[in-house]
């Protein structure tokens, strides 16, 4: 038994080997054997201390993640005071200007409104071109990714399947071990003679 396994996909969920959470994802022997094989989660694939992947393509990123460096923010908001009088005189400004209402605000909504009734009368009145489905580009075939298990867990694997292969062969010698069948026949001694 060699420690190669390949990822394939189930109809029915089963228990995870590791974790016991439902999965359709199956370890299965690379050489076809079908000597073992286990339902395994697909984060556990991922994970450095389960497996390692060789070949094909790697849900795991060969280089480290590089994290976006984060943009300062920039705000157009004034700095703020800690004068109480800067204070009261903004609410003071922010209560006239909402009572009192702002006429130029209200003149850039009436022109946004009408630039976007133009606009929707002016694209319902083109005719869309028809859409022609391009072709998808001409990808080389992947091979399947190959998984070798962790020392401990291919351990676990070998103990397991070292097991069923003990009790086939219990089963074994237990079936010709066992008592001889009744005959179906009567034996000529004690036959009725006619």
């Amino acid at each position: 038994m060699k420690n190669h396994y390949v990822l394939k996909a189930t109809a029915a969920d089963r228990p995870c080997f590791v974790c016991s959470k439902f999965t359709t994802a199956v370890l299965t022997c690379s050489d076809n054997s079908n000597d073992d094989w286990f339902y395994v989660c697909k984060t556990h694939l991922t994970d450095s201390h389960f497996c390692t992947i060789i070949g094909g393509s790697s849900p795991r990123p060969s280089s480290p993640a590089v994290s976006p460096k984060p943009k300062p923010k920039t705000t157009d908001t004034k700095a703020e005071s800690n004068s109480v009088s800067d204070l009261l005189t903004g609410i003071g400004t922010g209560i006239w200007n909402t009572w009192k209402g702002s006429p130029k605000a209200d003149d850039k909504d009436d022109s946004k409104e009408k630039d976007d009734k133009s606009k929707e009368r002016a694209e319902a009145a083109a005719p869309n071109p028809p859409v022609t489905p391009s072709p998808p580009p001409n990808q080389p075939k992947a091979t399947a990714a190959t998984y070798v298990l962790h020392r401990d867990f291919y351990y676990l694997r070998e103990r397991e399947v070292q097991k069923r292969r003990q009790k086939k062969e219990a089963a074994a010698k237990l079936h010709t071990m066992q008592f001889p069948e009744v005959p179906k026949t009567l034996p000529p001694s004690l036959a009725k003679p006619r």
